[in-house]
């Protein structure tokens, strides 16, 4: 449990810079970001480690309100696809731009969750 957990975290880092990157990309700026995160236990046993790395990184929290009044949030979206992706993958497919791919999740995870 406690590697699934140090690999979390450091996964969620890797992905705030995969996205901190692919703002300045596509935006020329890293616009106010909103993080969904589900209620689980890993979420639940690892929130103050998540929190603390998002505040290493310069992170604050504020309110979905004040976050959607940043300009990106009023951006064209065209995206009708099945997966559940990052409004910067959304845009930069409606912009038709390319972005890298995101991080991969450690192969141990994958074995373990997808069984072949």
């Amino acid at each position: 449990m406690e590697r699934i957990g140090r690999d979390y975290i450091r996964y969620m880092e890797e992905m705030f810079a995969y996205y901190e990157q692919c703002s300045r990309t596509l935006l020329d700026r890293e616009p106010v970001q909103v993080l969904l995160i589900h209620a689980n236990r890993l979420n639940a046993d690892y929130l103050d480690d998540l929190v603390k790395m998002l505040r290493n990184r310069g992170y604050r929290f504020i309110s979905l309100d004040e976050a959607l009044e940043d300009p990106a949030y009023r951006l064209p979206d065209h995206y009708t696809g099945r997966r559940g992706i990052s409004w910067l993958q959304r845009w930069a497919i409606t912009m038709e731009r390319e972005v890298e791919d995101a991080p991969d999740m450690p192969d141990w995870v994958v074995k373990v969750a997808w069984p072949e």
